[in-house]
């Protein structure tokens, strides 16, 4: 059976690691590969996943370009956001994204988020 790679961010945070651990928890389980991204090195979900990669801030202009390249170098599946200022930072880079957009679990653009 294939292995998704999924790319959770934020995994220093309560939602990030929140979402690995249901992952860690789901039916799919033995289906997922799990990297997860944070700022700090030592952020607690990065001994939950079966990779970690040091980010860089979502307020740095080349954001959307290092989450461009995990995703490309990784063959990630699918990303979940686990900080809410990473979705802020990419709901306008659709176009540079091209294609690995629609792997983002983000809200459409149209919702005014706050």
């Amino acid at each position: 059976m294939r292995k998704y790679n999924v790319l959770v961010t934020g995994v220093g945070a309560i939602i990030g690691y929140g979402i690995v651990n249901s992952l860690h928890r789901s039916s799919y389980k033995m289906n997922v590969n799990i990297i997860g991204i944070d700022i700090y090195s030592d952020a607690y979900g990065r001994y939950l996943c079966d990779k970690f990669i040091q980010a860089i801030p979502a307020v740095s202009e080349r954001y959307p370009e290092f989450i461009k390249n995990v995703i490309l170098e990784n063959e990630v599946d699918l990303v979940m956001f686990g900080t809410e200022q990473e979705i802020h930072r990419l709901i306008s880079e659709q176009e540079f994204m091209g294609d690995d957009y629609k792997k983002l679990v983000i809200n459409n653009d149209k919702i005014n988020l706050i």
